[in-house]
């Protein structure tokens, strides 16, 4: 019938998708620190990004219950020295659910003086949310003996994420305390992660991998039934998709099921729909070294190219100058406890110019590395203790700059930090941020504060659960490839509730070893290459894929404002641009076609209007139809060419469109 008309049903009418179609995939969010040993039963699963609590440790650094999970017996959790009575319980959070199949436990080893706290009786429980576990019942007990032996056990796979080791007597009797030197899980995660705009149909077999002859099914009772419907997944487990169409911000979850031909097994599918992935632009040199002629021309770039704004370090750090180096204008920044004035009206200028072209600027207020804290006995570049910046006058320089810029419509967030030298000495600086955030605050500012973080492993999750922290901003330092970056991403991201921006990642054309990470990172072997628009592209996947807010772009001498005009539109830079746009490089944008129209056709009962139409063609596949009856939005989804619509009225006219879907989101126009 073409675009012709049935007396129940119509031709193809669809207007533009408004949300993309997500195909059901497997997203790798941890990175793998170890080989899992070999187990009948599972695999290991990875440790790296587990959150473990204890309800007793002698102290947080030798015998903190992350020692039970750090690969080194001889490192262990130790409840306090002096004794309490058992049960002594361990908790740990897999940041997601998981098919948890059994555990190992190794006692506390010979050789670290008395074996005090081996574990004799136990109990394990598993659940999906973090109950207090003294309501559960455990799914395995046991006793153990007075040895340094690893241990295993195993159990009928319980599913979960929040997990509970209870001692409840000391293996010899010696006392009330409580050893474990390493703990491990094993199982598998079952669970399905996805982000809205990622454009394939990727094979299940990620989740199915380890069962013979699986049938997957969605839960017809797990979730809303609004949810459910937009959800299908091929009964061979060979493939899936979630239609994300219409969909509200944030995430939306369902189960499905997976019979193994003993029994069933199960997963959670959490479906994030998000806006596309802000990109923001590094610029720290911009105050000291731009012109106002330079900042327009520029901002005009970012404007045209799809940029959020751009990052800007308001103070010159030492080696470009300090306090007395003057910008383009002739002006120094001269004191933090009395700014010069002039010297700000520049950046009173680029805020206005960002405005002018719909851009954000994010300021970071005092480089750290250069001002706040003790700075290492060298005396990097010729810094000088103590530091200009302190919590004695930091309030006062946060209410200058607040006074100064609060309200502006282009200030997009206050940054605090910005590098560091050394991990031992880092967390000491957070006085002076405080007292600049509470000058900031008590100026009247609300825009967002930040933390920008230095390099180490340790600096990622400092101050992260701190009130005046609104977003993480880590760096991960130029140092890491962009899978172990997405893995520190989501674990921020999963264990602070809070938005993170992948906020220094690797620049484009710095000078790089062969493994991929800049020339200047441990273990700082010979250039051999640059960081290329390959890399550029997988930190900006990475970070998407993480649920990362933004992506902060690096240049390598467009940071420090070198030739800055020359070297707009860089290969990388464009993959950064695309990938945020939708999650996918160079992504498919082509809509599926009807070769002659849909040839809808449809019959009717008293109250159901069973409906086919023929298949449309697509570039890659089509994978959805959609069924829309107008006014009333989508009223089935299916992969086939036919759909039932029940629950109709008796002796009343309905006009029904449909649409064909791609794996990328596209619709027929």
């Amino acid at each position: 019938m073409g675009n012709g008309t049935h007396p129940a049903t119509t031709g193809l009418q669809r207007g533009q998708l408004l949300a993309p179609l997500v195909a059901l995939s497997v997203v790798a969010s941890l990175v793998v620190s170890s080989p899992a040993k070999a187990s009948a039963v599972a695999p290991d699963l990875d440790r790296q990004f587990w959150s473990v609590t204890v309800d007793s440790a002698e102290n947080q650094v030798t015998y903190s219950g992350q020692a039970a999970i750090d690969g080194d017996p001889n490192t262990f959790w130790h409840t306090s020295f002096s004794p309490s009575p058992h049960p002594h319980a361990m908790g740990i959070d897999l940041l997601r659910n998981a098919e948890v199949a059994g555990f190992r436990y190794q006692g506390r080893p010979d050789g670290t003086g008395v074996p005090n706290g081996r574990v004799g009786a136990w109990a394990f429980y598993v659940s999906e949310q973090p109950d207090d576990w003294t309501t559960l019942t455990p799914v395995a007990t046991g006793t153990f003996p007075d040895d340094s032996i690893e241990h295993e056990v195993t159990f009928p796979a319980s599913y979960g994420r929040y997990l509970t080791f209870v001692s409840l007597s000391e293996a010899a009797n010696r006392g009330g305390w409580t050893t474990v030197a390493e703990f491990n899980v094993m199982g598998r995660f079952r669970d399905v992660s996805l982000q809205a705009g990622v454009g394939s149909i990727p094979s299940w077999a990620p989740v199915v991998a380890d069962l013979a002859s699986p049938q997957c099914s969605i839960s017809p009772t797990a979730g809303s039934p609004a949810i459910r419907q937009r959800a299908w997944v091929d009964p061979t487990c060979s493939s899936g998709w979630f239609d994300t169409d219409g969909l509200p911000e944030g995430d939306h979850v369902f189960q499905y099921a997976v019979f193994d031909g003993v029994g069933t097994r199960r997963g959670q599918v959490t479906v994030a729909v998000r806006p596309p992935l802000e990109v923001w632009d590094t610029a720290w040199a911009l105050p000291l070294k731009s012109s106002d002629a330079e900042v327009e021309s520029y901002f005009a770039y970012l404007e045209g190219a799809g940029y959020t704004g751009v990052w800007i370090s308001l103070v010159p750090t030492v080696w470009q100058g300090g306090l007395e180096e003057p910008n383009r204008h002739g002006h120094a920044f001269e004191s933090f406890d009395e700014p010069n004035p002039l010297y700000l009206e520049h950046v009173d200028h680029t805020l206005d110019a960002a405005e002018a072209h719909g851009l954000q600027v994010n300021v970071v207020v005092a480089w750290a590395a250069d001002w706040v804290g003790d700075r290492p006995e060298a005396k990097w570049y010729g810094i000088e203790d103590p530091a200009p910046i302190d919590e004695t006058n930091g309030a006062a320089y946060g209410q200058t700059l607040a006074n100064r810029w609060k309200g502006h419509p282009a200030l997009g967030a206050w940054v605090m930090g910005g590098d560091w030298w050394t991990p031992e000495t880092e967390a000491e600086t957070e006085s002076t941020w405080e007292a600049i955030v509470a000058g900031i605050r008590q100026a009247g500012a609300t825009e967002p504060i930040t933390y920008h973080t230095g390099g180490f492993h340790s600096s990622w999750v400092l101050f992260a659960d701190r009130e005046w922290v609104d977003f993480l901003s880590p760096e991960t330092s130029h140092c890491l490839v962009a899978s172990e970056a997405q893995g520190v991403l989501t674990m921020l991201k999963a264990t602070y509730g809070k938005e993170v921006v992948a906020a220094e990642m690797r620049y484009e054309d710095e000078p790089a070893q062969e493994i991929g990470i800049s020339a200047w990172c441990p273990p700082e072997d010979p250039v051999t290459r640059f960081i290329d628009a390959t890399d550029i592209a997988a930190d900006a996947q990475a970070a998407y894929d993480s649920g990362a807010a933004a992506y902060l772009y690096g240049q390598d001498l467009r940071w420090n404002w070198g030739n800055v005009l020359g070297n707009l539109g860089r290969p990388g830079e464009a993959a950064a641009l695309d990938i945020a746009a939708d999650g996918v490089l160079g992504g498919d944008t082509t809509a599926p076609t009807w070769s002659g129209g849909s040839a809808l056709t449809g019959s009717t009962t008293d109250t159901t209007a069973t409906l086919s139409w023929q298949g449309a063609t697509d570039n890659e596949a089509v994978i959805l139809y959609r069924i829309d009856q107008p006014g009333h939005g989508v009223v089935a989804r299916t992969p086939g060419q036919s759909a039932v619509i029940t629950d109709l009225a008796p002796a009343t006219t309905y006009v029904f469109t449909v649409a064909a879907v791609d794996s990328a989101g596209n619709t027929t126009p």
